[in-house]
């Protein structure tokens, strides 16, 4: 198996913090089982308790058509005692969502000479603590007016508000929103 270079292997690690963990990682006796298929990579390492753990990364440019097939597992290892109790009650964080399932939102002006009868355009919204609309941000465009369209109809809804671990509203900003239009 071909070795990976310092430069390969700091353009897979997320951020500086990884590379500096991945680079404790180099030296070859730590690995009980390595493996390599084009740009991806898996392995068993040892850790600094001899603890085994399996793992594997990915080029952000890789050209794989599927998933890597397995390799094999470490045995289990033993439960490990949690370090911290879990809380007395589960979370109540959500994320921005819309009151109803359905947006109904015109046609643009723009777009009626074209020969679609459907178009989809991309959309972030930022959502106050009371549910209306403060920001709108472009994810994508097809043209001829859908997105902007896209952001008049959701200046136009009362959103669920995103909640904190209380389940307090809070400000935030929503996941992408598809606005599918008909005609």
């Amino acid at each position: 198996m071909q070795a990976l270079t310092l430069d390969e292997v700091r353009a897979l690690a997320p951020d500086s913090r990884a590379f500096a963990d991945a680079r404790k990682l180099a030296i070859a006796s730590k690995w009980r089982r390595l493996g390599r298929e084009g740009d991806a990579l898996w392995g068993v390492a040892l850790g600094s308790k001899g603890d085994a753990y399996a793992g594997g990364a990915t080029s952000p440019g890789g050209t794989g058509k599927g998933p890597v097939g397995q390799v094999g597992a470490p045995p289990a290892q033993p439960a490990q005692p949690a370090s911290k109790p879990p809380p007395k009650h589960p979370s109540r964080a959500a994320p921005v969502s819309l009151r109803s399932g359905q947006w109904n939102c015109p046609w643009p002006d723009t777009a009626a000479d074209l020969p679609l009868d459907e178009q989809t355009a991309t959309i972030r919204v930022t959502v106050r603590a009371d549910g209306s609309v403060e920001a709108t941000d472009i994810v994508e465009d097809p043209g001829d007016g859908f997105a902007p369209a896209a952001q008049r109809c959701a200046r136009a809804t009362r959103f669920t508000p995103a909640t904190d671990v209380e389940g307090r509203p809070i400000r935030a900003t929503s996941p992408p929103i598809r606005v599918h239009f008909y005609r």
